[in-house]
């Protein structure tokens, strides 16, 4: 049986002049490029279709490759009896399958332990995808999904809140009816990004109504709050935030990128069965979360 590897969930916004089929082109026709000591790329780069449940979809995928161009291996001489030095350019480091379902803007990836971690795809994805635009006014983000049971759990148990910071996106192609009044209100203003921050006066509390929407992840009442509505926008993958508060007397901070959706699939799984596993993870979050087209 094939080892596990942890495989991360994230959702992609478009930022600037980007399109979906502009990280497709950039997926089928990835460019290379260093950073520091290694080159960079995707291989085996593939679009397919994948069914669930009579449900079709598109999905774009592929591995992203760390690799040497200048690497020296050592090898043996068996005439010498002696382990010698020998070139060998464009030596393969590691490499992380990755499914991109473009209907959900979500991303699934392995997490390759000492050299692909969860930040370090994030960015060398977003670097391939501007490079292949000549960085000509086009960028990514990518965001964690918080899970759903864990983030609002912690965010539940909180009894006064302090303090809570958020920068989110526009959503594209979800929304969910507690912060669409957040979503509206920044294509009305074409806001390609806001940020809010908000501290409580000393040793007092914010007025907000956030522990109690977070005990249901259905919520379809509309947000009390520009700033409420932003955490749990953040919390579906269209940005990140952190709130602080009390809970059992302690001084906490919970984090969107602390609640990760992470799932533990073989380290070889290829990419048209990481794409149905992304494909059963994103339609459960949209049905459980109560997200809409």
């Amino acid at each position: 049986m094939a080892r596990t590897n942890q495989f991360y969930l994230m959702r992609i916004s478009k930022l600037g002049e980007l399109t979906t089929n502009g990280i497709l082109e950039a997926i089928s026709n990835p460019p290379s490029f260093e950073v520091g000591k290694y080159a960079w790329t995707i291989d085996k780069p593939l679009v397919g279709e994948i069914e669930s449940d009579g449900y079709r979809t598109t999905y774009c995928g592929g591995h992203l490759i760390k690799y040497d161009r200048e690497a020296i291996v050592e090898v043996v001489d068996e005439k010498k009896k002696k382990v010698v030095l020998k070139p060998e350019p464009n030596l393969q480091m590691a490499s992380s399958q990755f499914s991109y379902l473009p209907e959900y803007q979500t991303i699934l990836f392995r997490k390759v332990w000492n050299h692909i971690h969860e930040d370090t795809f994030e960015r060398r994805f977003q670097r391939l995808i501007r490079l292949y635009h000549s960085d000509f006014f086009v960028d990514l983000d990518l965001n964690d999904i918080a899970s759903g049971e864990k983030f609002h759990i912690e965010l539940g148990k909180l009894t006064s809140v302090s303090s809570i910071r958020a920068k989110v996106h526009p959503p594209n192609p979800l929304y969910h009816r507690y912060w669409k009044g957040l979503s509206d209100y920044l294509r009305n203003r074409n806001a390609q990004t806001i940020e809010v921050i908000e501290h409580a006066a000393r040793e007092g509390q914010l007025e907000s109504s956030i522990t109690t929407a977070a005990q249901s992840i259905q919520n379809t009442r509309p947000a009390d709050s520009v700033v409420d509505a932003a955490v749990m926008m953040a919390a579906d993958g269209y940005g990140a935030a952190t709130v602080t508060g009390k809970s059992k007397k302690s001084t906490v901070t919970i984090s969107t990128s602390d609640s990760s959706t992470i799932l533990h699939l073989p380290s070889d799984v290829s990419v048209s069965d990481l794409s149905l596993q992304a494909l059963r993870i994103s339609e459960n979050i949209q049905t459980e979360r109560g997200l809409e087209h």
